[in-house]
């Protein structure tokens, strides 16, 4: 079967606002924006500006930020079928709906994070189809061991898994970051998604966030920093997989050369952060979702992560 190609979008000349303009309007969806690029706007653009935001749905339900994908050995992107994209390949950052694409892991992005959630996502197992059910909040008991949605229990052959005794679906445990993926000075809104051993990744990456700090040793907010994600490949008896590896960040204000006005990247940031305060959105389901056994954390288990990342599969 022929292969699932991506139309590349012809760059717009320099000599050629409108072009650069249409550009801007479709970054702009995804929150970002370019004041020099505002005051190109003709009569008609103005009149249409006069009614920004009208008729738009801005309840949480309706608003579903996209996840990146990192993609697997066994991603259909990377597989030859209907599914495969061209230069795809296994540790390849996959941001749908972009342009391009896809970025190569040793390459990396510029991400700025600007909030943090936890869920609980239903899946249809993929033997039977497939397909997201719901989602769930993410609780803790007074341990600090999170505790999976009524209804959902642990397999008692493999403490890693978890299902719906009613229905036999997959129950898994996600932290996300929400943020800003930077390309050619662009801001685009997406969420990373952490499951199994990503939990590790999700972790440290919280906690080199939590350490930047302002000289009085009061915390800075989450989005004052970029990051710069790359893959790594890691494997144990189980399989070769690939995971994110985090960069120890950027100051905000030494990042005008990615960002371009660090003031507008520092208002997206904050408004992003408060929207998801306020519960205004919701990360939205990984655009991979691979079932499996050993799918989910090691719940409430006293061993490192050293040792959970080698008796779990990868993805």
């Amino acid at each position: 079967m022929a292969k699932k190609t991506v139309e590349e979008k012809p760059q717009a000349k320099p000599a050629t606002p409108p072009a650069a303009l249409d550009r801007d309007f479709t970054a702009n969806i995804s929150g970002s924006g370019n004041s020099a690029l505002m005051e190109q706007m003709d009569d008609f653009d103005k009149e249409i500006y006069a009614d920004a935001g009208l008729g738009i749905d801005n309840r949480a339900s309706s608003n579903i930020t996209p996840s990146i994908s990192i993609l697997q050995p066994m991603s259909p992107q990377v597989l030859a079928g209907p599914d495969q994209i061209d230069d795809a390949r296994a540790g390849d950052f996959w941001i749908k709906g972009a342009n391009p694409p896809i970025i190569g892991g040793k390459d990396g992005i510029w991400f700025q994070p600007a909030a943090t959630t936890e869920h609980w996502f239903e899946f249809v197992p993929r033997e039977q189809g497939g397909g997201f059910v719901a989602r769930y909040e993410a609780e803790y008991d007074r341990r600090g061991r999170v505790i999976p949605p009524e209804g959902a229990v642990q397999s008692e052959d493999n403490p890693n898994s978890f299902s719906f005794e009613e229905t036999g679906n997959n129950c898994i445990h996600y932290r996300h970051v929400a943020g800003f993926v930077w390309i050619d000075g662009i801001g685009l809104e997406y969420v990373i998604s952490f499951k199994g051993t990503g939990h590790t990744v999700a972790r440290t990456w919280n906690t080199k966030r939590g350490q930047k700090r302002f000289p009085n040793g009061d915390q800075m907010p989450i989005y004052s920093h970029l990051y710069h994600l790359t893959t790594i490949q890691k494997s144990n008896k189980k399989g070769t997989w690939f995971q994110i590896a985090v960069s120890d960040g950027t100051y905000l204000k030494a990042c005008g050369e990615i960002v371009g006005d660090i003031r507008k990247a520092k208002q997206m940031g904050q408004a992003l952060a408060l929207a998801f305060k306020r519960g205004e959105k919701l990360p939205g389901t990984p655009e991979e979702y691979e079932a499996s056994d050993e799918d989910g954390e090691i719940i409430n288990s006293t061993a490192t992560d050293d040792t959970q990342e080698k008796d779990k599969i990868p993805f």
